[in-house]
């Protein structure tokens, strides 16, 4: 979900149809037909699909959330790397019940993950299980506009003087960041480049974000 944080000039976003239900947009980005084609072309089919199906159902999460705390949404944007739900800029939103709904997200990954690895941890289903649980923990990270460090703000709003806010999630944020290296290097034995490389990006996230 990320903040609601929209970048109109990337060319993931560039709006190749629009449709309006109600007050609610829905808008389908270059990139998301970009991703059918390559689909449909070189048959990616399952993994790709179950992936991004996790994507989607983290989103109805966070959707479903604001339904139930009355979350203003302004439009729902798909793009190749998922779909994102922006929030009307106008309403006033207390800042526990935007906690909630920041964390509705990774806690139906973390659900599906709980079901789906719990019957099996091979094949398709194990495969579901593992992208959810991935994607759960890795939102729950207080880390650049990550689900965690969006409803760590809000939490720290509620808390603390708002001149204190910053300064303090990003603190906690580098101290998390630096506290995963030995976990990672401890679960592994080693830490691969692919983790290595994550890490670094949401190291930069966060420097940017703070």
């Amino acid at each position: 979900m990320g903040c609601w944080l929209t970048r109109h000039l990337s060319w993931r976003c560039i709006t190749m149809l629009e449709l309006h239900i109600g007050r609610l947009r829905f808008c389908f980005g270059f990139s998301f037909f970009l991703l059918l084609a390559v689909v449909c072309r070189w048959q990616a089919g399952s993994m790709l699909l179950l992936s991004f199906l996790a994507i989607l159902l983290h989103e109805i999460g966070h959707f479903l959330a604001m339904l139930l705390t009355k979350t203003a949404v302004k439009s729902i944007n798909f793009t190749a790397s998922g779909v994102h739900i922006v929030r009307s800029a106008v309403q006033f939103v207390p800042p526990l019940r935007l906690v909630v709904v920041y964390l509705a997200g990774p806690a139906v990954n973390l659900l599906l993950a709980l079901l789906f690895l719990g019957r099996s941890r091979e094949g398709m289903a194990g495969y579901f299980g593992a992208v959810n649980l991935l994607l759960g923990l890795l939102h729950l990270l207080p880390a650049g506009s990550l689900d965690g460090a969006c409803a760590l703000r809000e939490a720290l709003s509620f808390l603390l003087p708002g001149s204190w806010v910053k300064p303090v999630a990003g603190l906690i944020s580098l101290a998390v960041l630096l506290g995963l290296v030995p976990v990672m290097g401890g679960l592994a034995g080693k830490i691969s480049p692919t983790a290595m490389l994550l890490w670094v990006y949401l190291l930069v996230a966060t420097f940017r974000e703070y």
